[in-house]
């Protein structure tokens, strides 16, 4: 590395060396961060950590808790991680499974659409995800933020050093497990392009503008900061190569063709909201609690507690003592206009990430702007290392460089990694208490308890009408009655409201029996009389109503034979129903065949019953699936279906609940659904996917149908009398794709107009 090199010409116009400093670096970290995959063969699974949580916690037997932020990564960005993998087109405009359905990750970085979680999902092997997107993290931040010190004309060895401090950074490493991370790992992009020279002209830097500003707004909002550096770095450079004025003029042209490419994600912003739902801010990043202070060891946590209940250890601010030495040398022997710039930044910064919430929120700033710290230290740093370089001799510079990153990286990778949760191949998938579903039509679950955080089994195929943010629908979330977090309560799960969302399968962990005990409370208990008939059988006169799903006796009855159940022909032979026995040694269950309204029926047993017997009917329409790996499963008949007739809205005059007639589903996709209608009369379908009139288009039998909102939240078409074919589909306008079509082009016209000029 030392010796005689050929000189090169560098982007920012300054002749410098070339070097196998930032390779050499960039290695060396990777494989620190990475080891335990490489060698050991194991993959990062943030979902293993949920071994620690009901059920899954009385398959394996007592876990630690698992740490909070690992929590988050499973149910948020693990899951949409997961669904890309089986589904990338599909979900890319709406996303059926989480929440009851909302747009997809085309909408949204927190969906999953920001650029390095789709890239890892395209470039990744099935399972290794996780461990592909850690390492373009790592990959990317360094590379980004190498770009930018190089752009300030820093020699080889200072700016690796610096990136280095930056990848490996508090504000950066803890992002790795989240959807902000992309937008960490490539904000240090746009204050490159602010700081190189404008060489090739107008065009060159607005195609160079736009392409950054487009790539950065796919990251979501935690870019903005980045942003204002970057245009405050574009103003204060003073190179005199090109004017501020220009400079600004390129940023503002830059981002409205940026904005042209982002007209997708902008328009589903948009209509993906519920009509009328009023603009929520995002959640403020924790308070910065010190820049060198080492991550401690979370603390024991319930496992039971709701995940958005448990507090992360504060270590987002953590950037080392060593690159704090290194960049206060820096700030007092750098270049002065250099650490001018980056001085003030980091004093800004600071200021704003230890202000009150109260004097954000009043600025406008939805988060602590950490990552400008991390930045701003990390290249104060790279300024710190270069002066330290700079009165040495050719053969002593990179000796002494690798000693100075070898001690920075022994101090920032234990903590960066301590957190990066490994498991092995078998361990980094959780067996779901339930079977993948077949579409987003099958019923969606709710995990009672803190059983199965919300949005769990949307990674095993299983729509949860829970979610771990409701952003834009108070009014689905009301109707819901989700606490923080997506947790709800057994009564509000069981209430009428929740019926209309479609929960047709609730999970509890065992050994609570929670479920069975709301069920038992609705029990009814009535004395029935009984009469014999020609065969010598007691028959007892019973109602059964919707929901009845089974029938007590009382155990001094002694049971010679049956119980059977007559309804109208048929007699059926009742079988013994678990699902209350621990409640009361009184009585003895029997599962009750379905009804779907009043029917009439009759209990028989063998001669020798008493005359009048006390019968126990559960109305609840609670029946137990499986009591197996940790959790009990039940099925819960009062959900509404996912398609159904009933009578236009607005009509007013006594009718029977149900228009007559049948909804049969055709295909169920993730963001197109095809149903067989049979009406016996002018009927709505009412089908359970949100009501969002401008991305989801119907047609009835080929012609174009309006889409009408009913049941709180949910869609309705209206169909003719007969058999009809409704189709729902939910799709991007021409207008919008091309507009962003138009941006790309002018991104490519741009860039060559500028290499030609």
């Amino acid at each position: 590395m030392g010796g005689r090199v050929a000189p090169a010409v560098s982007q920012c116009g300054v002749r410098t060396r070339s070097s196998p400093a930032a390779w050499v670096i960039l290695t060396t970290v990777l494989v620190g961060v990475l080891y335990p995959a490489l060698v050991l063969h194991r993959v990062v699974a943030p979902e293993a950590s949920l071994r620690g949580q009901a059920p899954w916690r009385a398959q394996w037997g007592p876990f630690p808790s698992p740490p909070p932020e690992q929590v988050r990564a499973a149910t948020e960005l693990g899951t949409r991680l997961s669904l890309l993998e089986r589904d990338l087109v599909g979900l890319a405009v709406w996303n059926p499974w989480v929440g009851g359905g909302r747009p997809g990750w085309l909408a949204s970085a927190r969906e999953g659409g920001a650029p390095l979680p789709l890239l890892a999902v395209l470039l990744a092997r099935p399972g290794h995800a996780w461990t592909g997107l850690i390492a373009l993290q790592v990959t990317a931040s360094f590379l980004s933020c190498l770009w930018m010190l190089r752009r300030f004309h820093l020699e080889p060895w200072p700016a690796a050093i610096g990136a280095m401090c930056y990848a490996l950074s508090g504000p950066v490493a803890s992002h790795w497990l989240d959807w902000q991370g992309s937008a960490l790992a490539l904000g240090p992009l746009a204050v490159a392009v602010a700081a190189g020279a404008a060489r090739r002209g107008l065009a060159h830097s607005l195609a160079r503008w736009a392409l950054v500003l487009a790539v950065l707004g796919l990251c979501g909002p935690s870019v903005a900061p980045f942003v204002a550096l970057a245009a405050a770095v574009a103003v204060l450079r003073g190179d005199g190569r090109a004017p501020a004025s220009r400079a600004l003029v390129a940023l503002l042209l830059g981002g409205t063709v940026a904005g042209a490419v982002l007209a997708p994600r902008a328009w589903l912003l948009a209509v993906g909201r519920e009509p009328g739902a009023p603009v929520l801010s995002g959640s403020t990043e924790p308070r910065l609690a010190g820049l060198a202070r080492v991550v401690l060891p979370p603390p024991q946590l319930d496992p039971a507690a709701p995940p958005a209940a448990q507090r992360a250890a504060d270590g987002r601010g953590f950037v080392g003592l060593g690159a704090l030495a290194l960049a206060a040398i820096g700030l007092l022997a750098g270049p002065v206009r250099p650490r001018a710039i980056w001085g003030g930044a980091l004093l800004v910064a600071l200021g704003a990430s230890l202000a009150p919430d109260a004097w954000l929120r009043g600025v406008g700033l939805a988060q602590r702007p950490l990552g400008i710290v991390a930045l701003a230290a990390a290249t104060l740093t790279a300024f710190g290392v270069g002066r330290l370089l700079r009165g040495l001799d050719e053969p002593s510079r990179s000796p002494v460089a690798l000693a100075l990153a070898g001690l920075l990286l022994w101090s920032l990778l234990p903590v960066a990694a301590r957190h990066i949760p490994y498991a092995t191949p078998s361990e980094a998938a959780l067996p779901a208490p339930l079977p993948p579903a077949s579409s987003p039509a099958d019923g969606r679950i709710v995990g009672l308890l803190g059983c199965l955080p919300p949005d769990v089994g949307a990674a095993a195929g299983l729509p949860d009408v829970r979610a771990s943010f409701f952003d834009g629908e108070p009014r689905y979330a009301a109707l819901l009655g989700a606490g923080s977090g997506g947790t709800i309560s057994v009564t509000r799960a069981l209430a009428p409201s929740a019926a209309l969302l479609g929960i047709r399968t609730l999970v509890e962990p065992l050994p609570v029996r929670v479920v069975s005990g709301e069920a038992f409370s609705r029990v009814e208990i009535a004395d029935v009389i009984g009469s014999g008939d020609a065969a010598g059988l007691r028959r007892y006169t019973l109602r059964l109503d919707a929901g009845a799903c089974r029938l007590g006796l009382p155990t001094w009855c002694e049971l010679t034979g049956g119980p059977w159940l007559q309804i109208g022909r048929q007699l059926v032979a009742l079988a013994a129903d678990p699902a209350l026995a621990a409640e009361s040694d009184q009585w003895r269950w029997f599962g009750v065949p379905v009804v779907t309204g009043p029917t009439a029926a009759e209990l028989v047993l063998a001669a020798g019953a008493p005359s009048v017997l006390p019968v126990a009917l559960d109305h609840s329409g609670l029946r137990l699936i499986s009591e197996a790996g940790g959790a009990r499963v039940w099925a819960w008949e009062q959900a509404s279906a996912f398609a159904s007739l009933t009578w236009p809205p607005g009509d007013t005059q006594p009718r029977a609940d149900r228009c007559p007639g049948a909804v049969a589903i055709r295909e169920a996709a993730t963001d197109r659904l095809a149903f067989d209608v049979t009406a016996s009369g002018p009927c709505t379908v009412l089908v359970q996917v949100k009501y969002r009139p401008a991305l989801w288009q119907a047609r009835v039998n080929g012609q174009a149908a309006q889409v009408l909102p009913c049941a709180e939240v949910w869609s309705c078409v209206p169909v003719s009398r007969g058999a009809s074919t409704l189709e729902l589909s939910a799709r991007l306008p021409w207008v919008v794709k091309a507009l962003a079509l138009s941006g790309l082009l002018a991104i490519a016209g741009l860039a060559w107009v500028g290499r030609k000029t």
